[in-house]
């Protein structure tokens, strides 16, 4: 009987649990894997390639002979990194950007309401001379969304998950 090694977890099997992913296996005899491995290694290097902006790591790819892996993919959301040190890394971005733009709307409105008052008291029908506030609330809003959206999808990506649904 043959005993095959898995290339990822490295126990040893008799051959029926472990799959062909690749080409590998016809250069290399100990380049089997257990299922559950491959779909937690694709997972992981999905994570590490997002992590890292880098467009060079295939995490679909096998790095010893670079062709796909012959595996149909299902992409999930996960809850295995929802209390990871990464995750609570966006929780913090995400607060402090939000008492951010709060602190912001806040001092807009302090300026408002004394040059209103200002004017009030000199008794001046002249525009109140916070005209340049709403072009610039405006545009701070805008850059506050699309960080807070930056924010959000580097954390989604970061808990993406992939199911192995079928070996092609």
């Amino acid at each position: 009987m043959v005993k095959d090694l898995c290339r990822f977890c490295r126990q040893i099997d008799d051959g029926n649990n472990l799959i062909d992913p690749c080409d590998c296996y016809k250069k290399f005899d100990a380049l089997r894997v257990h299922q559950k491995c491959l779909q937690d290694h694709i997972s992981d290097a999905t994570a590490k390639q997002r992590e890292r902006f880098n467009p060079n790591l295939h995490p679909e790819f096998c790095s010893v002979c670079r062709k796909k892996y012959r595996v149909k993919l299902k992409w999930h959301f996960g809850t295995k990194r929802l209390w990871t040190v990464k995750s609570f890394h966006s929780y913090i971005e995400g607060f402090v950007m939000t008492i951010t733009c709060m602190m912001m709307i806040f001092s807009v409105y302090i300026v408002v309401a004394k040059e209103s008052k200002r004017s009030r008291e000199e008794g001046s029908n002249e525009g109140s001379g916070v005209g340049f506030l709403l072009p610039l609330v405006v545009v701070s809003l805008l850059m506050f969304a699309a960080t807070v959206r930056k924010i959000y999808y580097r954390w989604r990506a970061n808990q993406m998950e992939a199911d192995i649904l079928d070996v092609l």
